[in-house]
């Protein structure tokens, strides 16, 4: 039979207790006993369930290179005593042992898989490396078993766990890490790829700035080539054009007042203090479902009517804690993957202080019209409104600014060698320049390449029958002063109606492959002769040679140079002598004596 409260049982006696109640997790029975003197005492039993334990996943929240503290969530309904232990390590930053209070003692690093957790209530600390962070920076595994008390107590198998580790990003002069280069290219050469080595050891996008340009050769990106740095010239000041997406707002079903749909267009809020005419958000506690392992409460996607690139947010609160907490765009490079562009802290609500906060956010290699704005409202628990939001930035790009994969393209000179080279700098937050890299430097040793020389245009040039004619032939090397630097015609073709020689005197005749120095004269005695009786009007005779021009590696191609006789120096009247012609101008059929 049953025993119900009252009922006796003769000392000795032996009871079975028997649970049928799915929920019981524990109870007592209490009993009397009176002594032969009648002194009563009394006694009870304690009755529990025997269950597994239980374990979940957690997320563990902490600032980059500060220690974090907190407790696996481990459990049993009957209250067992547990044991837990940490399977994986993370991958990065410190696990460490700690005592069960975090008060005393020193931690001691965990360096191996499988360590058994040392304090009983399965406590442990974290730290992530010196300037590392990150939203799912690290993880590690930890398995938890029931501490039998009994020997009855069932032998359950471990249960097991992931712990997140989210870093956020407190560095604020984050280290840009680069290295100078020297390179060495020849003239003329086509474009060569420069791979730019732009690194941050927090994690952080780095966009690399150009701080000058080579003044030989060019620099290419995405094919275009880079002739001026000049920030974007082209203001632009957006307020929003459409809400994307939010995680909450008040709800009023007769009208949009406190709706997210407010903070479209221009603010219509004459000052601080609580408006229907802004967007009240209410997440007070929790995260939102959408991103779990970020701390905000809030969010809203918001689009603007053209595509800038950024440099300043301006967002309007109207009521409520100035909340914001983070700024990020999505980042077509990296298929739409939010890019953070700010990140704050909460502060409280100064009704005395302007409701506009001018935020810097960092600025984007390429333009954005999408912005998310993350709010926390957990921390003063109280609602937060917003009136407006302006974007603030130029319709057209920043010169000089390089994205992933830092990619850059270089074109030597033509004509140009010696050192050439540019100067730039890293960021991972453009327009900020508290979190700008040392300069960094990029040098270039262009080396000579030897290029043929060319001849200056020899009009035809008129020579006198009776006397020699000196001519200067020009040519030009756009390689001098370099070496080689002396010039040389070289005789091809001679000519046949008269002789060249380097004197008046017309000795030595020149022959086939005769050269002289650029800048010497050349002589021209014409071996065609007339007699006396002759009489003529127009050019006497035509002449011609061939010279090529040599600089000692390269020669131009042989060019002709065309010779004419001139048959007088003087005209009967009324004709008129022409110099330029070498003839008597409107001969006509007139006969003129060759004196």
């Amino acid at each position: 039979p049953v025993l119900l409260a009252g009922d006796t049982a003769a000392a000795g006696a032996t009871l079975v207790f028997y649970c049928d109640d799915p929920a019981f997790t524990a109870g007592e029975l209490l009993y009397n006993g009176t002594e032969v003197n009648g002194t009563v005492v009394q006694g009870r039993f304690k009755f529990r369930r025997n269950s597994p334990p239980t374990a979940a996943n957690l997320t563990v929240y902490a600032s980059s290179g500060i220690s974090v503290q907190f407790y696996l969530p481990v459990s049993t309904p009957s209250h067992q005593a547990v044991a837990c232990t940490v399977t994986s390590l993370p991958l990065q930053g410190n696990l460490s042992q700690v005592d069960v209070d975090f008060a005393s003692g020193t931690a001691v690093p965990i360096t191996a898989a499988n360590t058994a957790v040392a304090n009983a209530a399965c406590g442990l600390l974290f730290v992530s490396a010196s300037g590392g962070w990150g939203l799912n920076y690290a993880s590690f595994t930890y398995s938890v078993v029931q501490v039998p008390q009994f020997p009855a107590d069932a032998a359950y198998p471990p249960v097991t766990g992931t712990v997140f580790l989210s870093v956020a990003f407190e560095d604020t002069t984050s280290t840009l890490v680069n290295s100078n280069t020297v390179a060495t290219f020849s003239e003329g050469t086509s474009s060569v790829p420069l791979q730019l080595n732009a690194t941050n050891v927090n994690g952080m996008m780095v966009t690399v700035t150009l701080g000058s340009l080579p003044s030989k050769g060019t620099l290419y990106h995405e094919g275009r080539p880079i002739t001026v740095l000049i920030p974007g010239i082209q203001q632009a000041q957006l307020w929003v054009s459409a809400v994307l997406d939010f995680s909450s707002e008040w709800t009023d079903h007769f009208s949009t007042n406190y709706h997210a749909v407010q903070v479209i267009g221009p603010p219509r809020v004459p000052g601080y203090g609580d408006n229907p005419n802004a967007w009240s958000m209410w997440n007070l506690n929790g995260y939102v479902s959408l991103d779990p392992q970020l701390t905000y409460t809030d969010y809203i996607v918001v689009q603007f009517a053209a595509k800038v690139y950024p440099s300043q947010l301006l967002l309007l609160q109207n009521d409520g804690p100035r909340a914001l907490v983070r700024v990020r765009t999505p980042d077509p490079r990296q298929n739409g993957t939010w890019m953070t562009l700010w990140m704050g802290s909460v502060s409280a609500a100064d009704p005395a202080a302007s409701i506009v906060s001018a935020i810097h956010i960092c600025g984007t290699p390429f333009p954005i019209d999408i912005l998310r704005l993350e709010f926390d409202l957990s921390v003063y628990q109280t609602y937060s409104e917003v009136a407006g939001i302006m974007l603030i930035g130029t319709y057209d790009a920043p010169s000089g600014q390089i994205g992933p994969p830092y990619l850059l393209e270089y074109r030597p000179p033509e004509l140009g060698w010696g050192l050439d080279g540019f100067r730039f700098t890293l960021t991972d937050c453009p327009g900020d320049y508290t979190r700008m890299s040392d300069d960094f430097y990029y040098n270039f040793s262009i080396t000579h390449v030897n290029h043929p020389p060319s001849w200056v245009p020899f009009v035809t040039t008129s020579v006198m029958e009776s006397a020699p004619t000196a001519l200067f032939l020009n040519g030009t090397d756009v390689d001098l002063p370099a070496s080689p630097t002396t010039l040389t015609w070289i005789l091809r073709v001679v000519p046949t109606a008269g002789t060249l020689s380097l004197s008046p005197s017309g000795s030595p005749v020149l022959g086939v492959s005769s050269n002289w120095v650029l800048g010497s004269a050349l002589y021209y005695r014409p071996t065609f002769t007339t007699s006396s009786a002759y009489l003529g009007c127009g050019p006497r005779f035509a002449d011609s040679f061939q010279v090529q021009l040599f600089d000692g590696e390269l020669s131009d191609q042989t060019r002709t140079f065309n010779l004419r006789g001139m048959t007088c120096t003087h005209c009967a009247p009324p004709y008129v002598f022409d110099a330029t012609q070498g003839i008597c101008q409107s001969c006509g059929g007139n006969l003129v004596y060759d004196a």
